[in-house]
């Protein structure tokens, strides 16, 4: 039996590998920031954070957005609810992602300080990465689950 592959099942898969390369490694960054600090590593974390959302997360967001924007498009979904609330999803992500790159090259050069605008600006960023998670799983479930 040979399998029968559509242009529209590519895409799918496009925007299923993307949405986990743009987002797998997110929920690891708690632990992993937690980890750095004990080795006070802060710096080294939170520029390397800055590097991987601007040249890894985001790039992987277009592809997700522009995969999915075909893919309600070809399946004529644009009136359904869990594809708004997507599109909207990815939209807030797109802004946590702008914002939070620019706080974690900041966070970076604070890091190396005294300063106390570090614990401001890191619980901000902390927020920032709750925010990015709730969305995440919520978009998920939109997407999996179809409401």
């Amino acid at each position: 039996m040979i399998a029968s592959v559509s242009f529209y099942d590519v895409v799918v898969w496009i925007h299923v590998l993307a949405v986990v390369v743009a987002f797998g490694g997110v929920f690891a960054y708690p632990v992993l920031a937690s980890a750095l600090a004990r080795a006070g590593a802060l710096p080294a974390f939170h520029s390397t954070q800055a590097l991987i959302w601007s040249r890894v997360v985001t790039p992987a967001m277009v592809v997700v957005l522009l995969a999915g924007i075909y893919l309600a498009t070809d399946a004529d979904a644009w009136s359904e609810g869990w594809v708004s609330g997507g599109f909207v999803g990815m939209i807030l992500l797109f802004g946590i992602a702008g914002v939070s790159t620019g706080w974690q090259r900041k966070a970076a050069q604070l890091a190396t300080t005294s300063d106390p605008a570090y614990d401001d600006l890191a619980r901000r960023l902390n927020t920032a990465a709750v925010a990015a998670m709730v969305l995440v799983v919520v978009v998920l479930f939109l997407m999996v689950v179809k409401p």
